[in-house]
């Protein structure tokens, strides 16, 4: 769980002083893959959510193991997304924020598939956003997923 850990640290370094982090890792999470993908994977879906309550406000991240492997949430409490917009915000080019690339979260979903994962997003306008992605133990996968399945875009 170090390297989750890690990629948390170095995505809250930069947060501004009113917006509340809270990390709950269970001990002993391990995974096999490419680490600095998958911490890119998480710095990216934090950095996602401190932008996106702007100034003041709370995200939160839970991992956990959930059959052979790891499920972790990321929540923040910032303005959400239209309905919809879950659907394509893992394509190219795909964003909500005037500044954005859309790349960041097509990343995030090529790495986790590539990992044998799968990820989702939920959000309601005015409730937040809720990113959710199982990544499993080991490469083959198993458990909550097929090894390979990324056809959970959004949930």
């Amino acid at each position: 769980e170090q390297w989750l850990r890690e990629a948390v640290r170095f995505a809250t370094a930069r947060a501004p002083e009113g917006v509340a982090v809270e990390v709950s890792v269970a001990d002993g999470l391990s995974l096999q893959g490419a680490p600095n993908l998958l911490h890119q994977v998480m710095v990216n879906l934090v950095e996602n959510a401190i932008q996106s309550v702007g100034a003041v406000g709370q995200v939160g991240l839970v991992a956990r193991e959930r059959g052979e492997g790891i499920l972790v949430r990321v929540h923040d409490d910032g303005p959400g997304f239209a309905e919809g917009i879950a659907d394509r915000l893992f394509e190219p080019f795909a964003t909500t924020r005037p500044d954005g690339t859309g790349l960041g979260l097509f990343l995030v979903y090529e790495i986790v598939r590539r990992h044998g994962g799968r990820i989702s997003a939920e959000g309601r306008p005015g409730e937040g956003a809720t990113f959710e992605l199982w990544l499993p133990s080991s490469p083959q996968g198993g458990g909550d997923a097929p090894a390979g399945d990324a056809s959970a875009r959004s949930g």
